[in-house]
């Protein structure tokens, strides 16, 4: 009897112990296939490289470059990028892809061809997340390109920090994807191949000038002054208090502000890679030359501004150099000085030095709330590398 209790004992613990060891043998197993997953991403030899760490400084623009490595050299077809920044730190200015390699479309498309940049950065900086594509074919010539073998450079983003302080620019690893001929794994980007930057973002101090040390002053030599008789009378002139010196009247069809540039200086103007020309101008003997990307020429308007009443703003421009690129120069009217957004109209020139003189024109009336802020127009290179010429850049009372 006793002999039976001891083995139905033993077999007890057995049926007890057997489920535990079951699961232990397929935990072991689903661990050794999420390594191999794993470690088979990493093998694939394709990853993303943004900077480590980016020092920048509150208003001045810096430059967040990716790249994608191909250490295998497999045949890349495509990148879905999902790009996370605090928008309220700092602000997308521009997205600059690299079409000189095999990845020479970059989406969401434009319905007359070519990348919607504008929407992408509007969008980015409204919910913190740049979403775009890059993918092996022409859309020039509607053709795929070869397979990008090879590690290149992908795409370069310029920021405008906001605020002082540290802030990270992170992929979105459930959303971040790179894909490739014949690939069995639909993403092979393990979460390592994703890593953030961060941004060091210090405060501009300005510089105070030194207090000149204080003159000492000679005290005037009193001379004795006459007595009056009692019969003197003394009359006191009033003393007249001036006028507040009215604000001038706008008068409908006249320009609020000189941008004819004939005075043939800038110093009333924001400006970024802009130069004074007497071979640019459309009307006079003056213009202004923007050489590179990015550059820019604008004026600040907010205090010259009634809100409720219509205003025309236009300019004059000329493409000499195109860009071979997706932008174009652009008459905008922006919160902020280096014009990288359209916060209140927007009109894109054409890319085509056939075009000759273009003139850009938007209408808008503002509101009380929007003119309690800063606003500047101008015409800004906006993704564009090319040469543009900038001419009677103005604003009408309508």
């Amino acid at each position: 009897m006793r002999k039976n209790r001891l083995f139905h004992h033993k077999k007890t613990r057995l049926i007890l112990i057997l489920p535990t060891v079951l699961l232990l043998a397929a935990l072991v197993v689903a661990i050794g296939q999420i390594r191999t997953l794993i470690n088979s991403r990493a093998a694939n030899g394709i990853s993303l490289v943004p900077p480590s760490t980016i020092s920048a400084r509150v208003g001045e623009q810096f430059t967040y470059s990716l790249s994608v490595t191909n250490q295998r050299a497999l045949n890349l077809r495509s990148v879905d990028l999902a790009i996370r920044f605090p928008q309220n730190a700092l602000r997308l200015i521009s997205i600059q892809p690299n079409t000189n390699s095999n990845m020479k479309s970059f989406m969401p498309f434009l319905p007359s061809g070519g990348f919607d940049s504008v929407n992408v950065v509007n969008s980015a900086n409204t919910n913190g997340l740049i979403s775009m594509s890059a993918a092996t074919f022409d859309l020039s010539s509607n053709t795929l390109t070869p397979a990008q073998t090879s590690s290149t450079v992908l795409v370069n983003l310029v920021f405008s920090p906001l605020t002082a302080g540290t802030h990270t620019i992170s992929f979105d690893t459930n959303k971040t994807v790179a894909a490739v001929s014949g690939a069995t794994q639909s993403n092979l980007l393990a979460q390592s191949d994703m890593p953030s930057t961060t941004v060091n973002v210090t405060q501009v101090v300005a510089t105070a000038s030194p207090t000149p040390a204080p003159t000492a002053t000679v005290a005037p030599t009193q001379t004795p002054i006459a007595t009056r008789t009692p019969s003197s009378t003394i009359s006191a002139t009033p003393t007249v208090t001036p006028s507040a010196t009215p604000a001038p009247t706008q008068i409908p069809g006249s320009a609020l502000f000189d941008g004819s540039f004939e005075t043939g200086g800038l110093t009333s103007f924001v400006i970024s890679g802009a130069k004074i020309s007497n071979t640019a101008f459309y009307a006079g003997t003056n213009g202004v030359i923007l050489t590179n990307n990015n550059s820019y020429v604008g004026r600040q308007i907010n205090t010259l501004l009634k809100a409720g009443v219509q205003y025309e703003i236009s300019a004059y421009v000329k493409v000499v150099r195109e860009g071979r690129s997706w932008g174009a120069p652009r008459l905008t009217c922006s919160f902020f000085q280096d014009l990288g957004s359209s916060n209140c109209g927007l009109a894109n020139a054409k890319d085509l030095r056939s075009s000759g003189w273009q003139k850009l024109t938007f209408t808008k009336t503002f509101t009380a709330s929007e003119i309690s802020r800063n606003i500047f127009i101008g015409v800004k290179n906006f993704g564009f590398p090319g040469t543009a010429h900038v001419d009677n850049l103005t604003i009408v009372l309508k």
